[in-house]
């Protein structure tokens, strides 16, 4: 396209967009100053908002565990985690007289605080010994294999350390 052509172009794209904004805008009629009036316009909103309590009672959630078997049906060896090892003695006495089936004592393993292990699925009685004897839960453990206290036909080995002390008194013992 030459330059000549190109200005037309242009020339006419200019007179087209002139004559467009005067048509969308209007044209004033000549000699005379158009009238102009402003308008304001104020919009007023009220917006209302509906505040909502919802007040909701304090739940308790109760856990029902699993005591297991009954006592009578769960073995205990005892094993002293002191520098008395005829505490296990007591102890074995003391667990007997709850009504645990229970074997004779072990030699045990040095503990700071007392301990039930469990054979597989006597996890629930342990939680139960643990409780009844107020034991530490956390302290609960599945017997270790091999274990340092051989647990033979017991489904559950206590581990007795200084802090259960000694046991209150069985009937018969005093």
């Amino acid at each position: 396209m030459s330059r000549r052509a190109r200005l037309g172009v242009w020339t006419a794209a200019i007179v087209i967009a002139a004559v467009a904004g005067l048509a969308v805008a209007g044209l004033p009629e000549l000699g005379r100053s158009p009238d102009v009036s402003v308008v304001a316009v104020v919009v007023e909103t009220t917006t209302t908002t509906e505040a909502t309590t919802t007040t909701t009672a304090p739940t308790t959630t109760t856990t029902t565990v699993d005591p297991g078997r009954a006592p009578a049906e769960v073995t205990v060896r005892v094993a002293s985690g002191t520098d008395d090892p005829a505490l296990a003695d007591r102890w074995t006495a003391a667990v007997a007289a709850l009504g645990y089936a229970t074997i004779a004592p072990a030699p045990g393993i040095p503990a700071e605080a007392s301990q039930v292990w469990f054979q597989v699925g006597n996890d629930a009685e342990a939680a139960t010994l643990a409780t009844t004897l107020g034991i530490d839960p956390t302290l609960i453990f599945p017997t270790p294999f091999p274990s340092p206290i051989p647990p033979d036909e017991a489904h559950l080995i206590l581990l007795v350390g200084p802090d259960l002390g000694e046991p209150d008194p069985v009937e018969g013992d005093e």
